[in-house]
């Protein structure tokens, strides 16, 4: 939504907006470069959780949220080797791994 002169813009984003993670972080979703690994910005997806023009960034953020908070897809890891790690160390993972979220991310649409 923009606002300009007194009227409420309302775009409607048919191609999911690019998420990167400006902010280094060890984690299986997220590369070293920054890329998300996140179903809903996906443009097209077999399970039907990809993106869709009804989703809005309130989605891409909550979703995000759940990224660094709960989250974990070692099926499908985009950093294996954080997600190797994970899995074989996951006593030191609780004082070291996963910090409370401090991030920094980057929206283009």
């Amino acid at each position: 939504l923009v606002w300009k002169d007194s009227i409420i813009i309302c775009f409607v984003f048919w191609q999911p907006p690019k998420v990167k993670c400006l902010t280094r972080i060890w984690h299986p979703n997220i590369t070293e470069t920054g890329e998300i690994c996140l179903s809903l910005l996906r443009e097209h997806s077999i399970d039907g959780t990809g993106w869709a023009p009804t989703r809005t960034l309130k989605d891409v953020v909550w979703g995000l949220n759940s990224l660094f908070t709960d989250l974990l897809n070692f099926d499908d890891p985009l950093n294996i080797e954080a997600a190797e790690h994970h899995l074989r160390d996951k006593v030191s993972q609780q004082v070291t791994f996963f910090p409370k979220p401090a991030y920094l991310l980057f929206f283009r649409v």
